[in-house]
């Protein structure tokens, strides 16, 4: 990251923490963050002050992007082998949460695969139902129907 982007980035944290910046502040950081990538240091700033109401430090931005550098490496290092057993015993839980087998809602926990795609929509549609959760295509069905229904109703009164 160069002195700009150092300077980029404080502006970023000031929208937050509304801190004034001066050429010292682009130093200090520039001198502590410089390695860095600015987007690796934008998005550990981003991820702050998602979980944290601290005001952000150097020391901050290191730690949450060295976090977010070893998650990718893990991520990518897990086997398939073992992905697939993890979606497989979610499917499981899922299947159990709703009261069916993993057969019945067309998952095997002895396969070790994951369900299809249409088989995950067709079990979150069942969970939807039972948490009398109302999916995101349900919700935009609905408020289209009432937006409709409203302007139908005032272009019928006037």
């Amino acid at each position: 990251m160069n002195r700009n982007e150092t300077a980029d980035l404080l502006s970023v944290i000031a929208t937050y923490d509304q801190r004034t910046i001066g050429e010292a502040d682009v130093e200090a950081w520039f001198a502590a963050l410089g390695e860095m990538h600015y987007r690796e240091a934008r998005d550990a700033v981003v991820e702050h002050h998602k979980t944290s109401t601290d005001r952000i430090r150097p020391v901050h931005v290191l730690d949450l992007a060295r976090r977010a550098s070893n998650d990718r490496i893990e991520r990518a290092s897990a086997s398939p082998v073992y992905r697939d057993q993890r979606d497989a015993e979610r499917d499981g839980r899922l299947a159990r949460l709703l009261g069916g087998s993993p057969a019945a809602l067309g998952t095997s926990a002895e396969r070790s695969q994951p369900a299809s795609e249409a088989t995950r929509k067709a079990v979150m549609a069942q969970t939807a139902k039972f948490f009398r959760i109302e999916t995101s295509q349900e919700k935009a069905m609905r408020i289209h129907l009432e937006y409709v229904a409203k302007n139908e109703g005032g272009a019928m009164a006037a």
